[in-house]
């Protein structure tokens, strides 16, 4: 009996083929998640180690373009009529705004990019490295933007967490916590319209499951997911200073 007939008659599914598909929970799960996340942790460390001086402007600036250069190559591979689907193809997801706001927050360093970066980068888009929604393999360059959109979003949350020293308010808190409403309800609204499934607030789901199916159905999953958001978005706000309504404010940026 062939390797490939061993593992179906064990699991019940076919031998993973990376260059094809993705599933989640496997070691190419582990791999991908694991490695991007580690690369993260360590440029933000090594931007940390130079904070203030040359190398980290130029380390951030370096990054920011780079994730100006890749959205933009994306959203326009999107765009071309052979890839582009109504139901995946706008970018109005909210993992498809944070890369841009993170360029902003790397490259210009201003306040509020910088807290809609660390809430909607840890709050929001983590969720893709614990269930990500992906399916094609490493030959699909769906494959890639997925991987390399969440990881300078998170990324670059962690890299100005750690690296800058960037540190939640409350009036950051309430900021996001209106801009992410107002947002949510217009997805919401256009999801309800037309059927699409942009911000995980509509009717469909996406084949791969996510934290987001055990909620419950739709619409009643939606004031649910919204108040979890609300509740983690405070809880990453008082974690910096517990017991105080005010939380240390980020440090200045280094200017070039």
């Amino acid at each position: 009996m062939h390797g490939g007939s061993v593992m179906l008659a064990i699991t019940g599914a076919p031998p993973l083929d990376p260059m094809v598909e993705f599933r989640s929970f496997t070691w190419m799960h582990a791999l991908c998640a694991g490695g991007l996340l580690f690369f993260s942790i360590v440029t933000a460390l090594i931007g940390r180690r130079f904070r203030g001086r040359p190398f980290e402007i130029a380390l951030a600036a370096f990054w920011g373009g780079l994730i100006i250069a890749r959205q933009a190559f994306e959203v326009a591979w999107y765009l071309r009529p052979e890839n582009f689907g109504w139901h995946i193809s706008l970018p109005l997801q909210f993992c498809d705004l944070a890369p841009w706001i993170a360029a902003v927050a790397l490259l210009s360093g201003k306040r509020w990019s910088r807290a809609v970066l660390y809430y909607w980068g840890f709050g929001l888009c983590t969720q893709a490295f614990f269930t990500p929604t992906v399916q094609e393999g490493v030959g699909h360059p769906r494959f890639w933007w997925f991987w390399l959109s969440h990881t300078h979003i998170v990324g670059g949350a962690i890299y100005d967490l750690v690296a800058r020293g960037y540190r939640p308010t409350w009036k950051d808190f309430r900021g996001i916590v209106l801009v992410t409403f107002c947002y949510a309800t217009t997805l919401a609204i256009l999801n309800a319209i037309t059927g699409f499934n942009y911000g995980f607030v509509g009717p469909s789901k996406p084949e791969a499951p996510t934290i987001i199916d055990s909620l419950g159905p739709y619409p009643y999953r939606v004031p649910v997911l919204f108040a979890i958001v609300i509740v983690l978005f405070a809880i990453m706000t008082v974690v910096w200073r517990p017991g105080s309504r005010k939380a240390p404010a980020a440090e200045p940026l280094p200017r070039p």
